[in-house]
């Protein structure tokens, strides 16, 4: 017997301890509930369920990349020598071995390493200290047209601070 499957919604939730017993539970019930409230009673549907992580966005990514230019310029380095030594200074290294053969190697923050959009921040945070420290103006993600993907109060705080003192 052969079926189709066609995505209807998402739902994002998490798994939570219930009296005794594990339960997946939506982060929101009301958007659950307005998304069932559109199926006909009787549809058969199939639960699939997928680990979520929100990863870094493409404008914290041109960011850290219009930060990383301009720490590159204030310090003589190319664009792609600074973003390799702030990640490396932010999240260190480790090393790999192939065959008889070591390499340090650090955290990417490519398309493809899903790096966690937590870490996209610390980094960007990072990044705006060393400016701070550096005495290099930046301009804010505000400032370059960039949506802020901040949900964390205090975010930018050391931005917001040098941009005032200057």
């Amino acid at each position: 017997m052969s079926s189709t499957r066609k995505p209807l919604f998402t739902v994002i939730g998490q798994v939570a301890d219930i009296v005794g017993q594990k339960r997946w539970v939506p982060n929101s019930r009301a958007h659950y509930l307005q998304q069932l409230s559109d199926i006909p009673e009787g549809t058969r549907l199939a639960a699939v369920f997928e680990e979520y992580k929100a990863t870094r966005s493409d404008q914290q990514l041109a960011y850290h990349f219009v930060l990383i230019g301009y720490l590159a310029k204030h310090c003589g380095y190319t664009k792609d020598e600074m973003h390799d030594a702030v990640v490396r200074l932010k999240f260190g290294e480790r090393h790999v071995t192939i065959g008889d053969r070591t390499v340090a190697v650090r955290r990417s923050v490519s398309e493809s390493a899903k790096m966690p959009k937590g870490d996209m921040m610390a980094l960007i945070e990072y990044d705006l200290q060393l400016c701070e420290e550096l005495e290099v103006k930046v301009p804010s993600m505000e400032e370059l047209g960039y949506i802020s993907n901040y949900d964390t109060p205090g975010i930018g705080r050391a931005h917001k601070a040098a941009v005032n003192e200057n």
